[in-house]
């Protein structure tokens, strides 16, 4: 057994300064696409969420798809993957850099 609660805030942190790196080297408006675990335990999905770092979530789909129901993305508009009985999934995450020029 592993402690969920701590792994997610130590994630956090490395993708809060991962993000901070980032943008010392994206232009203005550049993307970077990660991927980050989702954990499931006991019928539950635990998100990471780190600072985003004037990062912007990106919606992934073309817009002709995003309202197609059976596409289903997460409330912050990122896309998950996994399968049945795995206890970590995948969410991908398309960030833009908002930084001005």
């Amino acid at each position: 057994k592993y402690n969920i609660n701590k792994t997610i805030k130590e994630l956090e942190k490395l993708y809060s300064e991962s993000l901070t790196e980032f943008k010392k080297i994206l232009k203005p408006n550049g993307s970077v696409v990660m991927v980050w675990p989702i954990f499931r335990a006991q019928a539950q999905q635990k998100f990471i969420n780190p600072n985003l770092n004037g990062f912007k979530i990106i919606n992934p789909l073309p817009p002709a798809w995003q309202k197609n129901p059976v596409i289903k993305l997460t409330d912050r508009q990122t896309i998950i993957y996994g399968r049945p009985g795995q206890k970590i999934w995948r969410e991908i995450i398309i960030l833009k850099n908002t930084a001005q020029g």
